[in-house]
């Protein structure tokens, strides 16, 4: 395995680092599965290897998997990160897009996988990042942008009907950790941090589309990124939101980001775990 290398300087902590940083790269390079029995090749371990107590080795989450993806193609590790890209492009276990978990240990008797939350926006974007970046870092490759492009489309499809049914502007609802609420029966929240990421995927792709020439596309994508835009600035910031009394209905401080709003169109700022 190449593993690239980076070299810090200056104080102790500092070449502290290099320690630390290599180490970090064997990690995640060795989260890219080769190929076996249990798991097909570009399969990507959240935990490196299997151990006792709460261990992730058996799942490829899309959160965790999209920005492994994108960090390997980063530091040249093109093939891993195609390998991966390849995978979950086969790995739509959603239909349209992926649920939280998009895959997990061939022979494992529960199907969490396709039991998990049908869908974790972040997740979904940053995987539609990690092509971008998988492409971007390939050379820009024509054959590649091909195979991104037809897998991407139905995802981001998946988005815009998502916004097109939005109670409270056109933005993307998700479930789970980060609209605030990680259990199984959350609520759908439209946040900042989902919604974030989708803009920035979207228009990642437009720009793989007009790179190869799809007017088509990079104009629809490109449309459909701005009104994303402007959903966040219109109903993510606080200031925007005022109760009855005409005063804003939120402990953000005026102008700032809020974690997200309910299908309400009010503040969803408290984490829920279980009862808690």
């Amino acid at each position: 395995m190449t593993v690239p290398v980076f070299e810090f300087d200056g104080c102790d902590t500092a070449k502290m680092m290099n320690r630390v940083f290599a180490e970090n790269v064997v990690d995640l390079l060795n989260k890219f599965e080769k190929g076996s029995p249990e798991f097909d090749r570009g399969f990507v371990h959240t935990s490196v290897i299997p151990h006792e107590g709460t261990c992730y080795h058996d799942y490829a989450w899309t959160r965790d998997a999209g920005r492994g993806i994108m960090e390997a193609a980063r530091m040249g590790s093109t093939e891993k990160a195609r390998d991966a890209i390849r995978f979950f492009m086969k790995n739509k276990n959603a239909g349209s897009h992926w649920r939280r978990l998009a895959a997990q240990r061939k022979s494992m008797q529960q199907d969490v996988a396709g039991n998990s939350c049908e869908f974790e926006t972040d997740g979904d974007a940053l995987v539609l990042l990690a092509f971008y970046n998988t492409w971007k870092y390939s050379g820009r490759d024509r054959a590649l942008a091909e195979e991104i492009l037809e897998s991407a489309e139905s995802v981001i499809s998946w988005m815009q009907a998502q916004m097109a049914q939005c109670p409270v502007g056109r933005l993307v609802p998700s479930i789970s950790e980060l609209s605030g609420n990680p259990t199984f029966n959350a609520r759908k929240v439209y946040a900042i941090y989902p919604n974030f990421h989708a803009w920035l995927a979207i228009g990642a792709t437009a720009e793989v589309a007009g790179f190869h020439g799809r007017s088509d596309l990079e104009a629809r994508y490109r449309t459909l990124a701005a009104e994303l835009e402007a959903a966040m600035a219109d109903r993510l910031v606080a200031g925007k939101i005022l109760g009855k009394n005409g005063r804003p209905v939120t402990n953000v401080d005026e102008g700032c980001w809020i974690n997200g709003i309910d299908e309400n169109g009010l503040p969803f700022e408290h984490s829920v775990w279980g009862l808690t």
